[in-house]
């Protein structure tokens, strides 16, 4: 039942037997009960709010760890990759995260290591290129410089004009 702010409220008196021999009529002022049950019905929906809002920030906290412990692996590997972009394939991915991820951690550090075996081969077979090339340059020079010598030699050829027999001899002079 409402209350109003003034409600009659009748009480039957009864006798031992439980017989009603009289009926009590009491005017009361209920102003006090009604703001109480305002007072219940406003601190019933501001807990309602409070207990909503705890439950969203509880939500938002566990999403935030579930995506965070799904992101940091997958980061994780980006950031190996930006390293290796950078020329550095010495770093490799750490193996944490779910199933999926650890298997493309694993995967990009098979392939780091594919890439570093590579690597060394290329810098060794250009070590040798190197080696060759110097010595062909060397042999290359060293032949530029024979070649030199022999133009710098004349052959002097000694004849008689008047002379009718042919001369046996040559004289060769080195300048």
């Amino acid at each position: 039942m409402s209350a109003t702010p003034h409600d009659i409220v009748y009480e039957p008196i009864k006798d031992t037997q439980g017989d009603v021999v009289a009926v009590l009529a009491l005017i009361k002022d209920s102003s006090a009960v009604v703001a109480a049950q305002d007072a219940g019905t406003r601190l019933g929906l501001i807990s309602g709010l409070a207990v909503m809002l705890l439950g969203l920030l509880a939500a938002a906290l566990v999403s935030r760890t579930i995506a965070a412990s799904v992101t940091k692996p997958v980061d994780d590997v980006s950031d190996v990759l930006d390293h290796v972009a950078r020329g550095d394939f010495t770093v490799r991915a750490p193996l944490n995260g779910d199933a999926t991820v650890q298997r493309l951690a694993d995967r990009v550090n098979i392939t780091l290591d594919q890439l570093s075996v590579t690597l060394r081969d290329v810098l060794s077979s250009s070590a040798e290129l190197d080696q060759s090339l110097h010595s062909m340059s060397a042999a290359a020079q060293a032949t530029r410089e024979t070649a030199q010598k022999n133009r710098d030699l004349s052959l002097i050829h000694i004849s008689e004009p008047t002379r009718r027999t042919p001369i046996s001899y040559a004289v060769f002079c080195l300048k």
